[in-house]
């Protein structure tokens, strides 16, 4: 086929699909079915094939919006697919997402929580939860033996550092599979803990304190991290 007849032929898929990123959100615009039954489609067109349907009060993700806004590109069965937006509404997120450029990760954070400012070298972020109050430290740096041997050595043999209380590892697997070690110093009433992942040559650290009784709710917010390859 003729190279510039190719050419043309891409540049009529491009305008024609016109595509628009919904959200910064990793897992897309939370959004509610409001038909009795949303077809989904391999392709934005009433003219496409079918591939599924969505039952009213379904909850699906929209990923971009296509063809102006009418037309919706979500996940379906591990797949894409696409609904028409005459037929989805709106829903209240429970999360939001900060995600970082510099070191490629991203985190699922509470929506009522705040954020700090960013530091200039753009290594993480600062969160601010309310109900409980506590500040989480979140930041990537380059690997480096001698602060990861520290580390080590700071909570395999030294006496407690925050607390004087007991210790614990815990691992959890992170939201692309990805297992990491999570150190924490549990005192009389609040827990220290730490979390550190390695991966691509990078360090990935989370840093908090919070109350006993929001140990498991933070480890949650933790395995919502997700490192990108």
């Amino acid at each position: 086929m003729n190279k510039y007849l190719i050419y043309i032929f891409v540049l009529v898929i491009v305008f024609n699909i016109n595509p628009t990123v919904s959200s910064a959100n990793p897992d897309g615009v939370k959004v509610m079915v409001t038909a009795n039954k949303l077809n989904v489609r391999d392709q934005p067109s009433t003219d496409a094939k079918v591939i599924g349907s969505l039952k009213k009060g379904s909850i699906t993700y929209v990923l971009a919006d296509f063809e102006g806004g009418e037309w919706a590109l979500i996940r379906y069965n591990k797949k894409e697919g696409f609904i028409s937006q005459k037929y989805i509404k709106t829903v209240k997120q429970d999360w939001q997402i900060y995600s970082n450029d510099r070191y490629n990760f991203s985190i699922k954070y509470p929506s009522n929580w705040t954020t700090g400012f960013p530091p200039t070298n753009g290594d993480g972020i600062k969160l601010f939860g309310k109900k409980p109050k506590l500040t989480m430290s979140l930041w990537g740096n380059n690997y480096n033996q001698d602060n990861i041997d520290e580390f080590y050595f700071w909570y395999n043999y030294k006496p407690g550092k925050y607390y004087g209380g007991s210790k614990e590892i815990k691992v959890i697997k992170l939201n692309n599979g990805i297992k990491s070690k999570v150190y924490l110093e549990k005192g009389k009433t609040k827990t220290h803990i730490h979390m550190l992942s390695i991966k691509n040559k990078v360090e990935y650290h989370v840093d908090t304190t919070v109350p006993n009784s929001y140990v498991k709710k933070t480890l949650s917010i933790l395995a919502t991290l997700r490192i990108n390859e």
